[in-house]
């Protein structure tokens, strides 16, 4: 039998493979039903068959050999810059009846070679709102590596745009980075080169620059302030700017009509009358206060401004004074203090009132008082009487029994017309037992009485109201 062979020679088109320096690839050119496979390297060849009859071999590709139940599948190790370049593979399979068909793969192999990137040098500082330049550069590497340009501000980083109209290639790009106020302090702005194998990133290089983003003190509507003469003013402004200025570079103006009456206060001068507080409040920010000690009709009529400098630039703020109405001080402060001091007093009061009532109880054992002074009008008739000793009376209970001995001599004709019962009391003190009942009358002008008697005379005495019922 003789056979015959119909080669139709297929090229599925050639692709490049890239590989590590160092690292292997797999060569594939499988088929249904072959039975002859050669691959061609550079004059040097490897080809292999199911009926050979012999090992497979391969001539002079050190660290090429054929995947052990893979076909037509050729392995290279170890690949260096020598095996770089196409490799071409023969097949042939059986095709209907006496046919033969051949077919061809080709596939190149290129080194992956790591790339490398540049920055341009930036300057020490960049003032917001003004365009900078940023160029990255890389070197002639494969597969052809893609660049970019960050900034990072804090612990945020952004991408920044390409530059538009510029002579930008695959080695070098033009950046353009427009710094904000919102970048004050310092950065860092970064070129990378990114390298891909199918999609998928195999390498990456970077390089940095750092700087600072600096921004002077920012604009502000001015202080107007309402005051009063003679007191304490206390004014403060915010101020924002990168970096913050210097004690130096602070200063507070006052611009008279004359020059003569202009001056200007410093942060380390040593008036009493005008002083500047500084008090950092971030990296970016400042308070600022201003003090006067007693504010004067001349204080009111300069015309003052607040000036502050950086390495940005520098910006004054205007202070305007006003004199307030003393009708406005009444409301804010002297009528709480009015309250106040009429609720102290009647809290006071209450107190003192309290106080007394439970001193009173403790002493009396009461809690009320129920005593009541009363004041009796006695005749007492002057009858010289000698105390007899050893009867331990006193001068009271004297005058009570001259009182009764002279009533008893009173005839019932007088007491008739003087239409009066005579009225008992009894009374008694707290540590003692009641008193004698004690009668008081009036005569008439036209009285009788003995002629032993002294004129009549009105005696107050002094009692307290008993609580025992009137007997």
């Amino acid at each position: 039998m003789v056979r015959v062979y119909c080669l139709f020679i297929l090229l599925p088109g050639a692709y490049s493979v890239f590989v590590p320096e160092g690292g292997h690839h797999v060569f594939t050119c499988s088929r249904k039903d072959w039975f002859f496979c050669r691959w061609e390297y550079n004059g040097s060849v490897c080809e292999t068959a199911p009926d050979i009859g012999r090992a497979p071999s391969c001539d002079k590709i050190r660290g090429a050999s054929w995947q052990v139940g893979g076909g037509c599948d050729l392995k290279v190790e170890n690949i260096t810059k020598e095996l770089q370049g196409k490799w071409r593979a023969t097949i042939i399979i059986n095709g209907d009846g006496e046919e033969k068909i051949a077919e061809h793969c080709e596939e190149e192999i290129s080194l992956f070679t790591p790339g490398s990137v540049a920055i341009s040098k930036l300057p020490y500082s960049l003032p917001v709102n003004k365009a900078q330049a940023v160029q990255c550069s890389t070197n002639s590497v494969q597969p052809v590596p893609s660049i970019f340009a960050t900034v990072k501000v804090n612990d945020s980083t952004r991408y920044i745009d390409e530059a538009l109209n510029n002579t930008s290639t695959n080695l070098v790009k033009i950046f353009q980075f427009i710094p904000q106020i919102q970048d004050g302090g310092h950065i860092e702005i970064s070129c990378i080169v990114k390298q891909s194998i199918d999609g998928a990133v195999v390498y990456t290089d970077l390089a940095s620059a750092v700087s600072k983003v600096v921004f002077p003190p920012q604009p502000q509507t001015g202080l107007e302030v309402e005051t009063v003469l003679n007191r304490t003013l206390h004014m403060s402004l915010l101020i924002s700017c990168y970096p913050l200025p210097s004690l130096q570079e602070i200063s507070w103006h006052f611009v008279g009509a004359n020059s003569s009456d202009s001056f200007q206060v410093l942060v380390d001068d040593l008036s009493r009358d005008y002083i500047i507080l500084v008090s950092p409040v971030s990296d970016r920010t400042v308070n600022i206060s201003l003090i006067i000690r007693s504010v004067t009709k001349e204080d009111l009529d300069l015309f003052q401004y607040l000036r502050v400098v950086n390495i940005a630039g520098d910006q004054d703020y205007s202070i305007l004074l006003t004199q307030k109405s003393v009708s406005n001080l009444v409301p804010g402060v002297n009528t709480v203090g009015y309250v106040l001091l009429a609720v102290s007093l009647i809290s006071i009061f209450l107190l003192v009132i309290l106080a007394g009532v439970l001193l009173n109880a403790k002493a009396t054992g009461k809690w009320c008082f129920s005593n009541s002074i009363q004041i009796v009008e006695i005749a007492e008739e002057r009858i010289p009487l000698q105390d007899k000793p050893g009867e331990g009376l006193d001068r009271n209970g004297i005058q009570n029994e001259k009182l009764e001995t002279v009533e008893k001599e009173e005839n019932m004709e007088e007491k008739e017309k003087r239409g009066r019962q005579t009225k008992r009391e009894t009374l008694h003190s707290k540590s003692r037992s009641p008193s004698p009942i004690v009668r008081s009358s009036r005569r008439g002008s036209g009285r009788k009485t003995s002629s032993a008697l002294s004129p009549i005379q009105k005696v107050s005495v002094t009692s307290r109201e008993s609580t025992y019922p009137v007997m």
